[in-house]
Formats: C-alpha cells, sequence, structure tokens
C-alpha cells in the first residue's frame, strides 16, 4: 500500500501536504495535522518551495542518524509501554 498518494515513487515531503488536505493514508499520519501538539511540527515540511523539500531532507538525515544510535533490547530489558505519552 502507498503511503503517499501524490508522489508514491519519490523521496520528497508530499506526506506532509497529503496529510493537510485530508489524504492521509494511515490514521497515525492524519493525527500529525489534527492535533495541534503534533501540527507544529508537520507544518515546517509543508508547502511548494525547493526550501521546504531540503528542510524534510535535513531533519530526515538526523533523525536516521538518531535512529541508529538506539540499541536493540531483548528479552526483560526493554519497556513495553501501554501509554505512550508517559
Amino acid at each position: 500500500m502507498a503511503l503517499d498518494t501524490n508522489s508514491e515513487n519519490n523521496f520528497d515531503n508530499s506526506f506532509y501536504e497529503n496529510i493537510r488536505r485530508g489524504r492521509g493514508v494511515l490514521e497515525s499520519g492524519s493525527k500529525l495535522w489534527s492535533d495541534p501538539r503534533t501540527q507544529k511540527f508537520a507544518q515546517p515540511f509543508i508547502g511548494a518551495s525547493r526550501s521546504h523539500g531540503s528542510t524534510f531532507n535535513k531533519m530526515f538525515a538526523i533523525a536516521m542518524v538518531k535512529m541508529s544510535k538506539i540499541e536493540l533490547k531483548t528479552g526483560n530489558q526493554g519497556e513495553i509501554r501501554r501509554l505512550c505519552n508517559r
């Protein structure tokens, strides 16, 4: 299933434009825009200008580097949260 209905074969920021227009494929994506607590994080990636695309690419790269530093937890080392906002 394509998660980006405008440019499913390209790596770009159109996902954020889709959620702004109410075209999010997954509920979690749609909530990024509909919840005021997370909308401020999605807003910088929306728009047609090249600067929005470069902002997205830069922030995505930073996030990937951060995620690469997460160590795998196995057995009883990790934590399963029932409420993730606590």
